[in-house]
This record gives C-alpha cells, sequence and structure tokens, in this order.
C-alpha cells in the first residue's frame, strides 16, 4: 500500500495543542508553582485567544509540512523539523507578545507540540476505495 502524507497533521496538532495538551499543562504546571495558576475559570480564555492569535502559526506550520513531506519519506524527520518550525514560531510570538508569562507559556506550548506529535502519524496507507475491491 502506497503512503501518503497526513494533510491534516497540522491542524490535528493545531487543535490538540491549543485544546487539550497546552491546557492541560498550564494546570499542571499551576499547580506545581502557585505563581502560574491562572484559575480553571481563564482556561477558557486561553483556549479562545490561543486560537485565534495562532491562525498565522497554524498557516506557517501547514506551508512547512507541505514544503517537508514533498522533499522527505521519513516520519521522523519531517516531525523534528516540523517541530523546529512550529518552536520557533511560537517562541517568536510569546517574544511579540512579552509579558510576565511569555517565558513559561512558550515553555508549555513548546512542550505541547513536542507531545501532541508523537500521538498524530504523518503519513498513513492509502485506503482503498469500493471500487478497487476484489469482487
Amino acid at each position: 500500500m502506497e503512503k501518503h502524507p497526513n494533510n491534516l497533521f497540522p491542524l490535528e496538532i493545531w487543535v490538540l495543542v491549543i485544546v487539550i495538551v497546552a491546557p492541560l499543562l498550564l494546570v499542571i504546571v499551576g499547580c506545581i508553582d502557585q505563581k502560574l495558576n491562572v484559575g480553571i475559570e481563564f482556561l477558557v480564555l486561553f483556549i479562545l485567544f490561543g486560537a485565534f492569535f495562532s491562525l498565522p502559526a497554524l498557516l506557517i506550520s501547514f506551508l512547512s509540512f507541505k514544503f517537508l513531506v514533498a522533499r522527505t519519506k521519513s516520519s521522523f524527520l519531517v516531525k523534528v523539523l516540523f517541530n523546529l518550525v512550529v518552536i520557533l514560531t511560537v517562541i517568536t510570538y510569546f517574544w511579540i507578545m512579552s509579558g510576565s508569562m511569555a517565558f513559561m507559556l512558550s515553555l508549555i506550548y513548546s512542550a505541547s507540540v513536542v507531545l501532541s506529535t508523537m500521538m498524530i502519524p504523518v503519513f498513513g496507507n492509502r485506503s482503498k476505495t469500493i471500487s478497487q475491491l476484489p469482487q
């Protein structure tokens, strides 16, 4: 069977990071360090603002993913290079935004990206259509 790129990979990573992994890590870090405890009620705001402000990063991740899968068939290499591009985007974003929590949030979101890419496959097997099934 032919391997093809999971074209939704950047979107799946983006949703996983914004909605699940980063908020969960934020809660865990907040439990460890009270200065970083934002409270559960603010998580919805983090998700909404995170989704809105990370739209440029989503575009960059789609473009970099298309570029990477066109040049290599190594899932590991695609994930490593994809992570580097997205982490640089995250660090740049929080550097521009600055603020008291910018450094910690850039660490949390960067870790979330790495964790999320471990869960989503880059390539999959092309499934057969009904017309290709044996009769």
